[in-house]
């Protein structure tokens, strides 16, 4: 289901993406992918200017799984969503974890 997911956004397909990735996470709650496709419906979710949603997919992923190695990427993302939105001071805030 990731693999979809993964591919429906190398076709563009934000949108069934979003909806693959969610149903990963609603089925498998406790899979080793779970960081991973929150990690990817944030970056779909900004793709279809779904800010807020993204923003609370980056949040999932640091937040909930502090060891994950999206965790990093995470960061950068929130913060360059702050910046792109307005909020200097959000994007200095998180680029400094």
């Amino acid at each position: 289901m990731n693999q979809k997911g993964f591919v429906l956004g190398l076709i563009n397909n934000q949108i069934g993406k979003v909806s693959v990735l969610t149903s990963l996470i609603t089925k498998y709650p406790a899979s080793s992918y779970v960081a991973g496709a929150y990690f990817e419906r944030g970056r779909a979710n900004l793709a279809i200017k779904e800010m807020k949603k993204g923003e609370a997919d980056f949040n999932m992923v640091i937040n909930s799984y502090p060891k994950s190695p999206y965790v990093p990427r995470a960061i950068v993302q929130l913060g360059l969503l702050y910046f792109d939105t307005g909020d200097n001071q959000g994007a200095l805030t998180q680029l400094r974890k």
